[in-house]
């Protein structure tokens, strides 16, 4: 879904990929299919790496992502999730040049990609907390991170369930938000506790 169209659906993956890439261009210098090479000795591509534009914010003034990118309907069957993870850990594992091994973002997350299409098997919200914990911490030892898209922050970036980069800040469009949702409103109750 893109800033300029919140009504555009991507047809495929590519749509996908270039929607994401076109958007993130906007913050990050976008360099597409990369080639690598596993310590395996195997060569492999990543859907693109991202550099950002403005480093100023960040700790490493060097730091560069690798991002997978995949349609969410291609990720139907348990065996769909397991090979994008095994994908992911793969790429973690993977000396990108020069650039050597980097963090890896994978687009869609994998846990709420996972929970929308199997939440018949994740019936109680204590299966679901301590399933996304226990994925985000595995992933987070791989350096996997994953992309959300956030009403608040619009695209975010999360390693482990830590933000490390968000599209809009939402401290700086708080003042709107609070119109908008009328949260004086409900400080102003006429009911409930004094």
């Amino acid at each position: 879904m893109t800033v300029d169209n919140p009504f555009f659906i991507p047809k495929d993956e590519e749509e996908y990929a270039n929607d994401f890439f076109n958007r993130i261009s906007n913050y990050f210098h976008v360099k597409r299919e990369v080639w690598g090479t596993h310590w395996s000795g195997k060569k492999v591509r990543i859907d693109g790496l991202i550099k950002p534009k403005d480093n100023s914010g960040w700790k490493n003034k060097n730091i560069i992502f690798g991002v997978e990118v995949k349609y969410p309907s291609q990720l139907d069957s348990y065996g769909d999730f397991s090979q994008y993870i095994s994908q992911a850990i793969d790429y973690s594992q993977t000396t990108w040049g020069d650039r050597g091994y980097l963090s890896i973002l994978l687009k869609p997350p994998v846990y709420d990609t996972f929970t929308k299409r199997h939440d018949r098997f994740l019936e109680t919200s204590r299966v679901s907390f301590w399933l996304e914990g226990f994925l985000n911490s595995l992933l987070c030892k791989f350096n996997i991170g994953e992309i959300n898209e956030n009403k608040y922050y619009g695209l975010e970036f999360k390693r482990g369930n830590s933000p490390i980069w968000r599209e809009h800040n939402y401290e700086q469009n708080k003042k709107n938000l609070v119109c908008q949702l009328g949260r004086d409103s409900f400080i102003n109750t006429k009911f409930g506790r004094k």
